[in-house]
């Protein structure tokens, strides 16, 4: 959970940076394109897969939040704001681990940009590719040496989704998480 909150501030102090330039405009920022309402951390929370809907994993309580970070740009009057909603889920099979985490990023440029990317690598310790579940698009990486798989999705061009399967979890049981969140209703809440 701190690694999604830290990798988002990270990026959000980036592009502050990056958008400090001395004149900034509408059509150099990032956030231009974000004015709208992130959804509430309690409506996105019921988008969770629930423990019955994979065979034989219990889930853990879930959680919620809902985060609001605002810069005033130097040389301007203007201020820049990164508003996320994310809910998490642990489900656990015996010694297994599945983590399954939702972000509304609130249609922020920064986003919607990477996935537009195609990749197709594999290595001595694994692969990354691209690929699709329920109609997203979405990259799954297995690292063969930690026995590790990920898959994360772009749902609606806003909502990041991502299953990481740990201690010995498979790449078709994170497969199965991920296409047990319910796009559908994700959908209609954006």
């Amino acid at each position: 959970m701190k690694r999604n909150y830290l990798l988002l501030i990270s990026l959000f102090l980036l592009t502050i940076i990056s958008c400090s330039a001395p004149s900034p405009s509408p059509n150099n920022n990032p956030f231009a394109n974000s004015p709208v309402e992130v959804v509430p951390w309690e409506q996105l929370i019921e988008t969770l897969p629930e423990d019955q809907e994979v065979s034989g994993w219990s889930a853990m309580e879930p959680k919620g939040e809902t985060t609001d970070v605002s810069q005033a740009l130097p040389t301007s009057d203007q201020q820049i704001s990164l508003k996320f909603t994310k809910v998490e889920n642990e489900y656990w099979n015996a010694d297994e681990y599945v983590r399954v985490t939702i972000i509304d990023t609130s249609f922020l440029l920064i986003y919607t940009q990477a996935w537009n990317i195609k990749v197709d690598r594999e290595s001595s310790s694994g692969y990354t590719r691209s690929t699709e579940i329920n109609g997203q698009p979405a990259f799954e990486e297995w690292n063969s040496a930690s026995e590790q798989g990920t898959i994360t999705m772009f749902v609606g061009e806003r909502m990041l989704v991502e299953v990481s399967g740990m201690m010995g979890v498979n790449i078709d049981t994170v497969r199965q998480f991920a296409e047990a969140v319910d796009v559908d209703e994700i959908l209609l809440l954006i």
